[in-house]
């Protein structure tokens, strides 16, 4: 519930055609503890038709809700929309597919008041337990984010559905990347330790991830992931980076598929996440691809400008 014209946070809930999923997500903040000063909901509308306001008019006032229409379209786009329109101080970003704790604002609000300055990101697991795609799907994201954060003292990495930075700040860097339809948090974590400033942990910030996957979601959200480490990667001006090691991603792979319990059995989720891998290596190759055909279209466009001049 917002208090005041300057609410402490303003949640950034970017959506597009999954209104069963941002009512669950909505009715959840509805639901929340308020931090100390109250926030806003900001949900961005990235063609996400009618059903949008339909869902945003029924969620709960404690969500205090707000709808707002990007210029452009994409994860970024819509991202940057919403922070842009915020009024808080601090600025949390969210997925239309997550059901955050009731605790999850005030746990982030406790470590960026705790860390004046620093962006803070919390704690995400599977909340469709029953899917064995989907928890094979959470066990690559935490080994990636293992992999970054292997310093809890100096955390360098949090993905843009449980993360939180100061508004200020977060706008003085340019918000997210546009060029950017994957790998875009990465990016933006990069940049933000770039500009000198630093990340914290919020254990207490958690956050549900509801989505169940069909086989071709999953191949496409693991060929996506593929694309964007290509993209980054291929981001030589943003300067020095930290790669994850894939030998250790492999490694907490195969502890975890050891000490599973996951839905089908090890030998299901051992099968899901060889296929993020194979999927992740097309998506990767398929972005390498794509870019060499961007530099010779450019070097050819290049010559020719140049010969059209002599």
């Amino acid at each position: 519930m917002t208090a005041g014209p300057e609410p402490a946070i303003s949640v950034v809930v970017p959506t597009k055609g999954r209104p069963r999923y941002l009512e669950r997500c909505l009715a959840a903040l509805g639901g929340a503890v308020s931090p100390a000063g109250g926030f806003e909901t900001l949900v961005v509308d990235d063609s996400g038709g009618p059903e949008v306001e339909r869902v945003a008019a029924a969620a709960p006032d404690g969500a205090s809700v707000r709808v707002v229409r990007p210029r452009g379209t994409g994860p970024s786009a819509a991202r940057n929309a919403g922070a842009f329109a915020a009024a808080g101080r601090h600025i949390a970003f969210t997925d239309d597919d997550t059901e955050p704790d009731r605790g999850w604002l005030a746990g982030l609000q406790r470590a960026l008041d705790a860390n004046p300055g620093c962006a803070a990101g919390g704690v995400t697991r599977n909340g469709a337990r029953d899917d064995c795609a989907a928890e094979a799907s959470q066990l690559v994201i935490a080994a990636v984010h293992a992999q970054f954060n292997r310093d809890p003292a100096a955390p360098r990495f949090f993905a843009s559905y449980n993360v939180a930075f100061p508004a200020e700040e977060f706008r003085a860097i340019g918000g997210f990347d546009e060029r950017f339809r994957y790998a875009e948090d990465r990016e933006l974590c990069e940049r933000w330790l770039a500009s000198g400033h630093r990340f914290v942990h919020a254990p207490e910030a958690l956050v549900l991830h509801m989505r169940r996957l069909t086989l071709r979601d999953f191949w496409r959200q693991h060929h996506g992931y593929g694309r964007g480490a290509r993209a980054f990667r291929d981001a030589r001006e943003r300067g020095p980076q930290r790669r994850a090691d894939p030998a250790g991603i492999q490694r907490a792979l195969l502890d975890a598929v050891v000490h599973s319990d996951a839905p089908g059995g090890r030998l299901a989720l051992a099968g899901y996440l060889a296929l993020s891998q194979a999927a992740t290596a097309s998506g990767f190759a398929r972005e390498a691809l794509a870019s060499r055909l961007r530099r010779s279209r450019a070097a050819a466009e290049a010559a020719s400008s140049r010969a059209d001049v002599s």
